[in-house]
């Protein structure tokens, strides 16, 4: 069992990858955060201080997949989806 990530989380709740992040680590349930999630991969491990895991979708910008790629191995996301 895992929490799977949903983009966009922020329309329904301020911060909100931040809370679910917390009641995942709260119940010992991995959590996996969106690519397009409203909170940052760096706000989300602040936050969390426990590892957690990153969707990473492949973009077109290439650009923008290379800094989706290397902000995890940064931070705190252990795994990639």
């Amino acid at each position: 069992m895992a929490l799977a990530p949903i983009g966009m989380c922020g329309v329904f709740h301020p911060r909100a990858e931040i809370h679910v992040a917390r009641a995942a680590r709260a119940f010992g349930v991995p959590y996996c955060l969106s690519t397009l999630a409203s909170c940052s991969i760096e706000d989300v491990a602040a936050a969390v201080g426990a590892p957690f895991l990153f969707q990473l979708y492949m973009m077109r910008i290439a650009r923008s997949t290379r800094r989706s790629f290397k902000e995890p191995s940064r931070h705190i996301a252990r795994r990639l989806f």
